[in-house]
């Protein structure tokens, strides 16, 4: 006897795509397996739901006689984490790493220096930075 799921993959930035998994006769788990690809994209957590949509059972003529799927625990939840530095990796600019300035003598006004921090890769998101 062969049983077939049936599993719907979806996400926000994804088609809905339809995949099955096979269990032979005395089977009890079989693994699906989902491929996450490398980006540069500075990304947020993306959360995938993974359903088992339907089951097919050979040798049932009558399909309320056969498997069924679970209605509590027929759907995962994937997220792929945060990645590529989405707020943003921070640093002093070039010119700011290093700077002289002479201290102003007598009544002469005083002397003001200009730092400038950069933020780099992502920029998602209000961020604040702070320093000593």
């Amino acid at each position: 006897m062969l049983f077939h799921v049936c599993i719907e993959l979806s996400n926000i930035f994804l088609h809905s795509i339809y995949l099955q998994v096979d269990f032979a006769h005395g089977v009890a788990t079989a693994a699906i397996v989902i491929t996450v690809a490398a980006d540069t994209e500075p990304e947020l957590d993306e959360i995938t739901f993974i359903q088992l949509t339907q089951v097919i059972s050979s040798g049932s003529p009558d399909p309320s006689r056969g498997a069924t799927i679970s209605s509590e625990f027929n759907t995962a939840r994937m997220t792929v984490l945060a990645n590529d530095s989405p707020h943003g990796v921070f640093s002093w600019t070039l010119e700011s790493l290093f700077n002289s300035v002479f201290e102003p003598e007598g009544s002469q006004p005083p002397s003001i220096v200009t730092l400038n921090v950069q933020r780099e890769q992502g920029s998602i998101g209000e961020v604040r930075v702070f320093y000593k």
